[in-house]
């Protein structure tokens, strides 16, 4: 036992990186008091006996980190326990894909993280999200253009019958290509239909000027009236109103 511990002394001399390693994946699984405890040992995750009673036997096993920016990561199971064949030195890029927050997608054949997904298609990354967040497939969240060209939105407005600032409005709200595309136009409804749902043109009827009804047939009767009057035997007076008529009557004065 002092032999074991005396080669673990010289070893964290000579390896202090890949020492801190092998340390701190203790303490993340087994001291209560780190502060990342409920993530690894208060979640189960445990480190193999060959590895947590040997230090020389964790560095025969895992070699030494190939860069300062190397640590040990899980993997391919990031939910498992430190063991050999689970556990890899890993650059920060690599850790990040391998975060629990990360989001891996297979398509055609081929699982990638959707950071990974990015590099191989060339859209940003906020974009894949967004799309299979909103409910795209994944065949249209990777394979339709971060800005489809003015061109693009034309053809398959074209090809599904719609009008292309139509298909666009919709691209833009963050609907799916395939949604956008099947969804039909809405037609608008023509004011004839409102008409012949009614039976009547609004303006046409009754109820259309409060206080007016009537005023047609009123209308009416005077133009018949009128007509009826001989002509040359009507004179100013008799159509005007009588207060108008006495007051334009010549005055009568009396002779003094």
């Amino acid at each position: 036992m002092a032999a074991s511990h005396s080669k673990t002394r010289s070893l964290r001399w000579r390896f202090v990186k890949e020492f801190n390693s092998w340390h701190a994946m203790l303490q993340r699984c087994y001291n209560r008091q780190h502060r990342d405890y409920r993530y690894y040992g208060g979640a189960g995750v445990s480190v193999c006996d060959r590895w947590r009673t040997s230090f020389a036997t964790f560095l025969s096993d895992m070699g030494t980190a190939p860069s300062a920016v190397h640590s040990i990561d899980r993997f391919p199971n990031g939910d498992g326990s430190y063991e050999p064949g689970n556990v890899r030195w890993a650059t920060p890029a690599e850790q990040m894909r391998n975060t629990s927050r990360n989001r891996w997608v297979t398509f055609r054949d081929k699982t990638l993280c959707v950071t990974d997904w990015a590099t191989e298609t060339g859209l940003p990354k906020t974009t894949i999200q967004s799309r299979l967040e909103a409910g795209w497939s994944i065949e249209d969240s990777l394979t339709t253009p971060s800005e489809p060209s003015p061109d693009t939105v034309a053809a398959l407005a074209r090809q599904h019958g719609l009008k292309k600032g139509t298909l666009h409005s919709r691209l833009a709200a963050g609907w799916p290509l395939s949604r956008a595309l099947a969804t039909p136009a809405r037609k608008k409804r023509s004011p004839l239909a409102s008409t012949a749902t009614t039976g009547q043109n609004d303006s046409d009827s009754p109820g259309a000027y409060p206080g007016l009804e009537g005023a047609g047939e009123h209308h009416g009767n005077q133009q018949e009236r009128c007509q009826s009057w001989p002509i040359g035997s009507v004179s100013k007076t008799d159509v005007m109103p009588a207060h108008q008529a006495e007051s334009s009557q010549p005055s009568q004065t009396q002779p003094d």
